[in-house]
């Protein structure tokens, strides 16, 4: 026997012979009942009051509004510069073209090309973000404080200076047609895309801001061009800077930056209002699909609407969030998808309501019928005060995360300029919430759910789900593409 396995042995036996004459500890004496936490659960401290920042505002010489706070807790800075000017202003022939333009901002200037704009921002730290939504254009990016005025100079050459080149447009041009095509694989997405079509034909909010592949093959630089001078002007723009500058330092830095930039004054309008259409049912095939992406709803309401915080509420109960009524229905009690949720998207012309789920494909017209069911019972009946409450708190308790980082805050200062809103706006929103009733739940349910208008848009197997879908008493069935269009020849076998 080796050495080393006596060793072990020994050491063994000896523990074995120490756990054999040692005795075991007293147990503790129990608690008394008055100390049981059963009967006395320890006490949880009242959370503290947030009290969300206001942001300061002036106006440059060139009309461009700036909007500041002062954040000195780390060295880091944000800065978004937000366009009234989105897809939504999108020529009725060209859809996608301010998406491009936002894109091909990024492709060079007229003393910097793309690869030394890529290069400059990542030596800095900053990664610069350029989305386009239906109303708006952004451009945003946070870095290091002693690299804000550098990134902000790159910024600014690319809002001031784009060159439009030929290659870089045509490097966009793919990149873009190539996402295009690749949405066409994507049941949801195709979905969203139809669905935005159903509701709104040929208002300038039924198309993505990533466009169509007939308009993007097409548009040229003189398209860019016009876009550009009709709408990215400071008068049609503010810079949100939020990082440890005061506001006279955050204006310097402004007027530095962009005090050159001209345009003329005046800012975009929103488009006019959409008007409700006929309900229909729009089925774009995916032969053998194992499930359903279906769509559920009617035109909403803009931002702008005095029943924005009720109708929040309402639509937190319907299906905003895991345990609301939709979901509970479909997810929890029927198993037939893995979410169910609803919004309103809300612009700065009327928005829409919308439900979208996953359905297993052989309960596709029982999920739809279901959901209609659930928003008619929301105006039928009062929601319970438990319900009311429970979508209270999740709202105020949401609202501080929403102001952990430079960049969040930002992005909220930016949201109060599109949409108008006063700057003192994230103070009032606790007490707006805290006056909702239940009485005002219903109204707006009833004001704004409308069972009789909603359109369903389902992507799936047409064959498997055509005939159930007929019973839901919308009309006959329209077959879509996946691209959002009407489809020119019988549904696909």
């Amino acid at each position: 026997m080796s050495r080393c396995l006596l060793v072990a042995l020994a050491a063994l036996f000896t523990a074995l012979a120490c756990s054999a004459t040692t005795p075991h500890p007293t147990p503790l004496a129990a608690a008394p009942a008055s100390e049981s936490l059963r009967e006395e659960p320890p006490h949880v401290a009242a959370l503290p009051e947030f009290v969300p920042p206001v942001a300061g505002r002036q106006v440059l010489n060139n009309g461009l509004t700036l909007l500041t706070l002062e954040r000195r807790r780390l060295p880091i800075a944000s800065a978004a510069i937000v366009i009234k000017s989105g897809a939504g202003e999108d020529p009725a022939a060209l859809p996608g073209l301010a998406g491009f333009l936002a894109e091909a901002l990024r492709a060079g200037t007229e003393s910097r090309t793309a690869d030394e704009i890529a290069d400059e921002l990542e030596t800095r730290g900053a990664t610069l973000a350029v989305s386009v939504d239906q109303d708006a254009m952004t451009l945003s990016f946070t870095t290091l404080t002693e690299n804000f005025d550098a990134v902000l100079a790159v910024v600014a050459d690319l809002l001031m200076h784009p060159a439009f080149k030929p290659e870089e447009l045509e490097r966009v041009r793919r990149k873009r047609l190539a996402a295009l095509r690749q949405e066409q694989d994507d049941p949801s997405r195709i979905a969203s895309r139809v669905f935005r079509a159903v509701l709104y034909g040929g208002h300038p909010y039924g198309h993505t801001a990533l466009g169509k592949l007939e308009a993007i093959t097409k548009l040229g630089r003189a398209d860019l061009e016009r876009f550009y001078a009709a709408h990215l002007r400071p008068a049609n723009a503010a810079l949100v800077i939020v990082g440890p500058y005061t506001g006279a330092e955050a204006g310097a830095k402004a007027e530095a930056q962009l005090g050159a930039w001209r345009g003329r004054p005046g800012v975009t309008a929103p488009p006019p209002a959409a008007v409700d259409g006929t309900p229909q049912i729009a089925v774009v095939d995916r032969p053998g699909a194992p499930q359903s992406e279906i769509r559920v709803g009617h035109l909403g309401l803009s931002r702008s609407h005095p029943d924005y915080f009720p109708v929040m509420m309402c639509n937190a109960i319907l299906g905003g969030v895991f345990n609301s009524r939709i979901n509970m229905n479909l997810r929890e009690e029927k198993g037939i998808t893995y979410g169910a949720f609803s919004s309103f998207e809300l612009w700065r012309s009327r928005g829409v309501f919308g439900v979208g789920a996953g359905i297993v494909t052989k309960a596709t017209a029982t999920a739809v019928a279901e959901v209609i069911r659930e928003i008619a019972r929301m105006r039928d009946t009062d929601v319970g005060a438990d319900e009311l409450a429970g979508a209270k708190e999740r709202y105020a308790l949401s609202l501080p995360s929403s102001f952990e980082n430079v960049n969040a805050i930002a992005g909220n200062i930016a949201s109060l300029y599109l949409h108008d809103l006063p700057l003192d706006y994230f103070r009032t929103v606790a007490a707006e919430i805290r006056k909702v009733t239940v009485a005002d739940v219903r109204r707006v349910a009833q004001a704004h759910l409308r069972p009789a208008q909603l359109s369903v848009v389902v992507v799936g197997d047409a064959t498997a789900v055509a005939e159930t879908l007929s019973i839901l008493d919308r009309g006959g069935i329209t077959h879509f593409d996946a691209s959002g269009e009407i489809h020119k020849g019988p549904p696909s076998p």
